[in-house]
């Protein structure tokens, strides 16, 4: 009897071990209220010295709304990238600013700050938390005469430590976009 007790409690420790080892790991909902582009395709990508080892599945904006699912531990040098129907080129997605260098996490930003030439990051620090929600402006701009998508948080997230100067904040993927 005592051999059988035994036997059991071995039998359920092995299995509580095996449940937590084969745990769903944490995911982050990343709930974006999307300004100026309903119809857009957006999806989060975390990139590492020019490979792109977690993508997102694409969400497409519908009544100004989209939320990606990500795993918590992929946040770290996360990027959002846009693909606007306006953009001329579309195999190069917008990256969204999530930090302004001048401008400290939490800031506000505003499209008349937006627009100038600002040194800024689409490199996300990354996040513990279950959700995060913020505001994604999408803006139709001309660069080089071309049509194209500039998007940033109204509200920034802890960014870095790749930093670029550019217009109008828009930058892509093929501009020093791939976070260290």
């Amino acid at each position: 009897m005592l051999l059988l007790l035994a036997a059991a409690l071995a039998a359920a420790a092995l299995t509580s071990t095996t449940g937590s080892a084969t745990a769903a790991a944490p995911r982050t909902t990343i709930r974006l209220k999307v300004v100026g582009c309903d119809g857009c395709t957006v999806l989060a990508v975390q990139t590492r010295g020019g490979d792109a080892p977690y993508m997102s599945t694409n969400k497409v904006v519908r009544n100004g709304m989209a939320n990606l699912s990500v795993p918590t531990a992929r946040t770290r040098g996360m990027s959002v990238l846009v693909y606007s129907s306006f953009s001329e080129e579309q195999s190069y997605p917008t990256v969204a600013v999530t930090q302004f260098r001048a401008k400290k996490p939490g800031a506000t930003v505003s499209w008349a700050y937006a627009r100038q030439k600002r040194t800024m990051s689409g490199c996300w620090a990354g996040t513990s938390r279950n959700v995060v929600r913020n505001t994604m402006v999408v803006k139709h701009v001309t660069v080089a005469g071309k049509d194209r998508a500039a998007a940033f948080l109204k509200r920034t997230w802890r960014s870095g430590p790749v930093w670029i100067t550019t217009r109008k904040a828009a930058y892509y993927v093929s501009e020093a976009s791939m976070c260290p």
